[in-house]
């Protein structure tokens, strides 16, 4: 699978002809969550869903959104969203298994913020905790009000999850986290309540990595150089040349490196809460925010 970048990224990103690879249908769970959020779906559904996204982040002042000493990102959106109880532990559950086939192998080490325990070298482990009542192997232990998970063999509401015991347990555990969080919200499987989990679950990792790299480096160079989010993926809806030469077919899948100026996307799917993520970092925005 070719990775794109710089202007053939820029054009992939812009172009229409490429979508996101689609998700599978779901009922409950994460498979539900995927479903149902604008993240991973296109054309009108896409539309619907990102405007109530937007709609979440717009109504909160990014000035507002200063983080209290090494307080988890989560922790001060969620209570910016009028959010009372606690929910970090559960969306960092939940953005284990978020993205398709992502489970396990994404867990990024070495984020120091609040709410997360020390891995064994010491550095704190955002979203993975030690294990308890899961198997060893798997290495995630429930949030507050979730059952634990052993061995992972059935997902609720989806497809059974790829990549050996681990992605398998984090999918269940993510399953079950969804519909606590669910309760949490005091919400229901809608489509509104999706775009509440799916802000919450944008904020999390990849802010939390913001904050961790801006320690000791400039957001120019983490943004050129380690971006939170370095890449997402788009499938050719129809056969066509890229800036640069690169040939893609009909069908063909890319990966889209999001690193300088497309840290945060561009196009109709760019990110609609940067201003946001750049003060849960600490970063002065020197520009309006995109909301488009």
């Amino acid at each position: 699978m070719p990775t794109i970048r710089d202007r053939a990224a820029l054009a992939v990103l812009t172009d229409p002809t490429f979508v996101v690879p689609p998700v599978p249908p779901g009922t409950s769970g994460i498979a539900w969550l995927r479903a149902s959020v604008g993240r991973f779906s296109t054309g009108p559904s896409h539309d619907r869903r990102r405007a109530l996204s937007v709609e979440i982040i717009s109504r909160i002042p990014p000035a507002s959104l200063r983080r209290a000493g090494d307080e988890h990102p989560v922790a001060t959106l969620a209570r910016a969203m009028g959010i009372t109880e606690p929910v970090t532990d559960l969306v960092r559950q939940i953005a284990q298994a978020y993205r398709p086939g992502t489970a396990a192998k994404d867990r990024q080490p070495g984020i120091r913020v609040a709410g997360a325990e020390p891995a064994a070298d010491g550095d704190a482990v955002v979203g993975v905790e030690p294990a308890a009542g899961v198997d060893a192997v798997v290495g995630v232990e429930p949030a507050a009000g979730v059952d634990a998970v052993v061995g992972g063999d059935a997902v609720v509401g989806g497809e059974p999850p790829v990549g050996g015991d681990e992605a398998r347990a984090d999918e269940v555990l993510a399953d079950a986290t969804v519909e606590r969080l669910i309760e949490v919200l005091a919400g229901a499987h809608d489509e509104r309540t999706a775009a509440r989990i799916g802000v919450l679950v944008q904020a999390c990792d990849p802010t939390a990595a913001l904050i961790d790299r801006l320690r000791d480096r400039s957001p120019a160079t983490v943004f050129r150089e380690d971006p939170p989010v370095p890449a997402t993926k788009r499938r050719a809806t129809a056969a066509t040349v890229l800036p640069g030469g690169l040939a893609v077919e009909a069908g063909e899948e890319v990966v889209v490196a999001l690193d300088g100026e497309l840290a945060f996307g561009a196009g109709p799917r760019r990110c609609p809460g940067r201003a946001h993520a750049l003060a849960l970092a600490g970063i002065a925005l020197t520009e309006p925010a995109d909301h488009s």
